[in-house]
């Protein structure tokens, strides 16, 4: 590949540049573009025009055999790597150095627009539009992979040295008081530094940092500080490991706490990664529930209201169609669309799909993710596996990336912000105006948490104990007297909700404060033998209760997924009491914390796991005709088919449980004719 031949001219001068016609050039081939194409020149597309070079262009040219092969596919500026990544000649180079996902974009618009060509298209139209992909890329990294040799480049330690020492970036770290907040500033500002000084472009590290080819986090610990290590539990280290890899790990106590890095990575390719895997597992069973995916629209007038936080919320949502109030048309969201944030759009929804098929979805209803979906495929199965996987990936990318840790602050819910007030971020203090005139709290905390209170709480014991050893508190409740409307106090009152104290999966413990404040003021029971301490004389400015300092984890995070989609028999009547479109937000909500997943493929899931009656056991998949609430994993496993169940786990117990065989409203199951392949030849199905 030739190499691009920059004039010595300024951006003001730039019209100077030939410009060349992208639908001429399109007729050469790859040898004849490297023959011709030289200096900067001004590419003319039918939508626009961009200012580019040699490299760029031929690097494109990969993916514009796909528009010569599909004659209704037109070439466009998207189809560019110059409309991504700008060329700068006054730099002699583009704006930005290109990264892995640069083909993707430019592959990914063609791909798009061929859809757009093609509404019509047929399944063998799709498949062949894929081969061609396929090739695409090929010939990219093959031929690639040999013109650009001359252009490989190499780390060397000095390099490493040269960033250690540079004024900026030691300015950064010195002189600063070392926290876990200070940490994370520190590592932001000289990310910060390291992606836009010019002073670095030349540093091989950085160019490798800018081209998305070195982890950040790695990096900047290679520099220093290294930060807070936690440990296998999560638990925060209170100390903080203060110089990189770079200048070495020198005291004992440092080399300790980093090798617990080891130690988590090993747990978390253990039973971490095996039980979100079996929770994988039994998320794609339940899902193949969703079976088809139907070609067309199915007419539904019935939409799912949906607020736009934010970009992330447009990215997450892109090519979920919406209805327009201007043109009262459905058009698809794109992540550009920027004037949507804040808006309360009517989207489709897989809950709300009137097709008839009753495992079925259409794929407006679906979105335009159903451009992924290739005929015959469970989009149940391919939807979860989708999600499942990245789950899994989270787990395996945080055995590898280890970085320091941060502590969220506690979040307040309106009941508990009623009552209490945030301290240090991790505290729970007593809010002022709780103590106002005829407002006088008392705690109650069952005796479970309290047991073993009195040996705590002599002399020698509450000096020498760490609270939280002591107390883990679930939740609480508080006993207050309140005031009628003419002022008169009423007679004290017991709060009937119990608070919930943890945070994410952190129980609340009891400060030594407030277990001083105990042994001097002492306590009282109510008849459950519960204790209730009156915090009358409680000073508002000390902290209550604390949440140990522990990182929330993927694994409490795979936790709470599984927890929200399966239930518990327990939550039976309160999941029957879910509406199907909260239930599906909530669980988005939820996924998109740690998750980058579209909300096509995370509905289908959250949908698969609804059932029209759990109370009833009717387990098939509710329609907007039908009833429809959360399932609990117990019962849909059961009362599905029965296929179901024998690719699950437990035969022996189902087999020989006699009220499995007296159910028989059981929807139909893609597994079905592994087990009845007789019947369902026989019986074939409708859709």
């Amino acid at each position: 590949m030739p190499k691009d031949k920059p004039q010595e001219t300024s951006k003001a001068s730039d019209t100077s540049y030939p410009r060349i016609s992208a639908n001429k050039l399109l007729a050469l081939s790859i040898e004849e573009m490297e023959k011709v194409l030289a200096g900067y020149f001004y590419l003319v597309f039918d939508d626009g025009e961009v200012l580019t070079s040699a490299r760029p262009t031929i690097y494109s040219a990969y993916g514009w055999r796909l528009v010569k092969t599909f004659p209704k596919l037109k070439l466009s500026v998207r189809h560019h790597l110059s409309y991504y990544y700008p060329i700068d000649p006054t730099l002699h180079s583009q704006s930005k150095l290109v990264n892995g996902g640069a083909q993707t974009m430019i592959l990914g618009e063609i791909v798009n627009d061929w859809f757009d060509a093609y509404p019509d298209y047929q399944d063998d139209e799709k498949i062949a539009l894929m081969h061609h992909f396929f090739d695409a890329v090929n010939a990219l990294y093959n031929e690639l992979q040999l013109k650009a040799e001359a252009y490989v480049g190499s780390i060397s330690v000095t390099d490493l040295v040269d960033l250690i020492n540079h004024p900026k970036l030691r300015a950064c770290r010195d002189g600063i008081k070392i926290t876990p907040r200070s940490v994370v500033d520190i590592q932001r500002n000289m990310i910060n530094i390291m992606k836009n000084d010019p002073e670095l472009s030349h540093n091989q590290i950085i160019r490798f940092l800018r081209a998305g080819l070195t982890k950040e986090s790695q990096l900047v610990q290679c520099i220093g500080p290294w930060g807070y290590p936690r440990d296998i539990d999560e638990y925060v280290f209170p100390y903080a490991i203060e110089r990189g890899y770079g200048e070495g790990i020198r005291s004992f106590r440092d080399s300790l706490m980093e090798s617990r890095t080891a130690s988590r990575a090993l747990h978390l390719a253990g039973p971490a990664l095996q039980n979100t895997e079996y929770f994988s597992r039994r998320a794609t069973i339940s899902g193949m529930q969703v079976e088809r995916l139907h070609r067309g629209d199915c007419g539904s007038q019935i939409y799912h209201y949906w607020t736009v936080d934010g970009e992330a919320d447009l990215a997450g949502h892109e090519g979920v169609w919406y209805l327009d109030p201007a043109t009262n048309q459905l058009k698809d969201i794109k992540r550009s669309d920027k004037h949507l944030i804040g808006r309360t759009l009517k989207i489709r929804s897989i809950e709300g799909c009137i097709h008839p098929d009753p495992n079925g979805v259409c794929e407006v209803c679906y979105g335009k993710l159903s451009r992924n979906v290739f005929k015959r495929t469970n989009i149940g199965s391919q939807s979860t596996t989708t999600t499942t996987s990245n789950n899994s990936q989270k787990i395996l990318s945080n055995k590898h990336e280890v970085k320091t840790a941060v502590v969220d602050d506690i979040i307040l819910d309106d009941l508990k912000a009623t009552f209490f007030k945030v301290m240090g971020g991790n505290g729970y203090g007593l809010k002022d105006d709780r103590k106002a005139e005829g407002v006088i709290n008392k705690l109650l905390i069952k005796k479970s948490v309290m047991v073993n209170i009195t040996d705590v709480l002599d002399d020698v014991g509450l000096k020498n104990i760490s609270p939280s050893r002591v107390t883990k508190i679930s939740g609480i409740k508080f006993i207050t007297n309140r005031k009628d409307p003419e002022g008169n106090i009423l007679p004290e009152q017991e709060i009937d909700i119990a608070m919930d104290m943890s945070f994410q999966h952190r129980y609340a413990y009891m400060t030594r404060d407030l277990l001083q404040y105990i042994k001097e003021h002492g306590w009282g029971f109510n008849r459950s033998g519960d204790y209730i301490i009156d915090l009358k004389d409680w000073d508002t400015d000390k902290v209550l209760m604390k949440v140990p300092e522990q990182v929330f984890s993927t694994m409490d995070f795979s936790k709470d997924l599984e927890n929200m989609l399966e239930g518990s028999s327990k939550a039976r009547d309160e999941r029957s009491e879910y509406t199907i479109p909260t239930f599906i937000d909530g669980f988005y909500e939820l996924a998109t914390k740690k998750l980058d997943v579209n909300w096509s493929a995370l509905q289908t899931m959250a949908y698969a796991a609804t059932v029209v009656d759990n109370l009833k056991q009717d387990a098939s998949l509710p329609k907007p005709w039908t009833k429809g609430s959360p399932g609990i994993k117990k019962d849909t496993m059961f009362q599905r088919s029965m296929s179901v169940s024998m690719a699950f786990e437990g035969h022996k117990v189902f087999l020989t449980d006699p009220d499995n065989f007296l159910h028989t409203n059981r929807p139909d199951h893609v597994m079905d004719w592994m087990f009845l392949p007789q019947e369902v030849s026989k019986y074939p199905r409708q859709y």
